[in-house]
C-alpha cells in the first residue's frame, strides 16, 4: 500500500469536541440502554440537539458532509463512552448517509428535510430475505422477518430488501426505506452484550414503495455527497466497526488504570498490581496494540481517500486492508478488554462495572459477519502481493459482506 500525505477536506466544526462534551451523558444512560434494549431517549435527543446525527450526511441532504477520518474519530469517542451507544450511532449514521446519497431527490427531501430536533434517524437490515416485485412507479414489497437492524429501536425510518427479477431477466438486490409505523417489530433483541444497540428484527407487511425511496444494490453509486462516499458502503462500514473497537479498547485501558491506581499490596508480600513488573510489561503491550491498530486504520483511510479524491476506484488491496484492520481491530479490543478485566481484580466483578460491560461488548463485537475469520482468509492472498517483487494475479473472492458487487 502506497504511503500518502493527503490532507482530507476536514469539517470546520469540532464534532469530536461535541462528542466528548456528551460523553458523561452517554455514560449515565448506558445502563438504561442495556435495560430497554436500545439507545436511551435522552441520548437520542441530545445528539439531535447538537446535530451529531448528521455529521457524515451529505450537505445536499442537510447534513455536514464530514470526512471519513472525522467519522472514525467521533464514533471512537462515542464508543469509548459506551460501546452499545457507539455501535448504534455508527449504524444509524451510516445508513442515513447511504440513503441520503443514493435515493431519489423527492425521497431525500421527505426523509431528511428536518434538522436539529427534527433530524430523522434511520436504521437498516442489510439482509435480503424479502419479496420485491417491480410495478409501475416502484415496487410491491414484503418481508416476514429481517434481522440485525442495529439502531432500529430508536429509528424513524427503516430499510429492508429483497431480490427482484426485472423484465430483462436481470436479478438484483433492491433496498428501500419504510416509515417506522409501516413495520412490525418482532421484539427479539435479548443478548449477552451490546444489548443497548436496538438491533431488532422486524416485519414489513406487503405495501407499495415508490421508486424514489429505493435503490438497486449492485449498481449503487452516490448521487450526491462528499467524495469520501466513493470508498463504498463496505469500506465505510468496516471503518465504523473499527472505530467501535478502538473506543472499546481505549475505555478498557482507562477503567483498568482507575482500578490499578486504587489497588493495594496483596497477602504474602505480593505487590499491588500497579507495582508488578509483569503487569507493567503487559500494559505496555496492550497500549501498543491499541495504538498500532488505530495508526494502521488512519493510514488505510488516508490511502483510500487519496485514491477517491484522485478520481479513481479503490483497488482490491485497499479494500482488503480495510477488512483486515477491522477484523484485527475487533480481535485487539477483545484481547485488551479481557486483559483489563482480569487485572482489575474485584473491581471488574462488581455489578454494573464498566469493565464487565466492556468485556461482554467486546466479545459480541467479534460475532458480527463483517469480522468473520474468513475475512482474513480472503485478505491474505491479496496482501501477499505487497511483498512480491512481481505481483501475481489473484482472483478476488469478495470485497466484503456489505458489498453487493460480488
Amino acid at each position: 500500500m502506497a504511503m500518502t500525505n493527503i490532507k482530507t477536506a476536514s469539517t470546520t466544526k469540532d464534532y469530536l469536541g461535541l462528542a466528548r462534551s456528551l460523553s458523561s451523558l452517554v455514560e449515565q444512560h448506558a445502563a438504561e440502554g442495556d435495560k430497554i434494549g436500545t439507545m436511551a431517549p435522552a441520548v437520542v435527543e441530545a445528539f439531535r440537539a447538537v446535530n451529531l446525527w448528521d455529521i457524515y450526511l451529505p450537505k445536499e441532504a442537510g447534513g455536514q458532509g464530514a470526512d471519513l477520518l472525522t467519522f472514525l474519530e467521533v464514533i471512537e469517542e462515542v464508543s469509548r463512552a459506551d460501546a452499545s451507544t457507539g455501535w448504534a450511532y455508527f449504524a444509524n449514521m451510516l445508513s442515513a448517509t447511504f440513503f441520503a446519497a443514493g435515493m431519489g431527490e423527492s425521497a431525500v427531501k421527505d426523509v431528511f428535510g428536518g434538522t436539529g430536533p427534527a433530524r430523522t434517524v434511520t436504521a437498516a437490515s442489510l439482509n435480503q430475505p424479502g419479496n420485491v416485485r417491480k410495478v409501475d412507479g416502484g415496487y410491491m414489497v414484503s418481508v416476514e422477518a429481517t434481522h440485525f437492524a442495529s439502531g432500529a429501536g430508536h429509528a424513524d425510518w427503516l430499510a429492508a430488501g429483497g431480490i427482484c427479477e426485472f423484465e430483462d431477466g436481470v436479478k438484483d438486490a433492491v433496498q428501500y426505506l419504510v416509515p417506522r409505523d409501516k413495520v412490525e417489530f418482532l421484539g427479539n433483541w435479548n443478548v449477552f452484550g451490546l444489548s443497548g444497540t436496538g438491533s431488532y428484527s422486524f416485519r414489513v407487511p406487503e405495501q407499495f414503495i415508490p421508486e424514489a425511496y429505493s435503490w438497486r444494490a449492485a449498481t449503487w453509486q452516490p448521487l450526491r455527497g462528499q467524495i469520501d462516499l466513493r470508498t463504498g458502503l463496505n469500506y465505510m462500514a468496516v471503518t465504523g466497526h473499527t472505530a467501535v473497537s478502538l473506543g472499546t479498547a481505549k475505555r478498557a485501558l482507562e477503567e483498568l488504570v482507575k482500578a490499578i491506581d486504587a489497588s493495594k499490596p496483596r497477602p504474602g508480600g505480593v505487590p499491588a498490581h500497579r507495582d508488578s513488573e509483569v503487569f507493567q510489561y503487559q500494559f505496555a503491550e496492550m497500549d501498543a496494540k491499541y495504538r498500532s491498530v488505530r495508526a494502521y486504520a488512519v493510514e488505510c483511510i488516508r490511502d483510500a481517500l487519496a485514491t477517491v479524491h484522485a478520481g479513481k476506484e479503490l483497488n482490491e488491496e485497499q479494500r482488503q486492508r480495510g477488512n483486515q484492520v477491522n477484523t484485527f481491530g475487533v480481535h485487539m479490543a477483545e484481547e485488551v478488554s479481557r486483559f483489563a478485566f482480569v487485572w482489575s481484580g474485584s473491581a471488574g466483578l462488581r455489578g454494573g462495572s464498566h469493565l464487565g460491560r466492556n468485556l461482554r461488548d467486546a466479545l459480541v463485537e467479534n460475532t458480527h459477519a463483517i469480522v468473520d475469520p474468513y475475512t482474513l482468509t480472503l485478505a491474505g492472498p491479496v496482501l501477499m502481493n505487497a511483498y512480491r517483487a512481481v505481483p501475481i494475479d489473484v482472483v478476488p473472492k469478495s470485497a466484503g459482506v456489505f458489498d453487493h458487487k460480488k
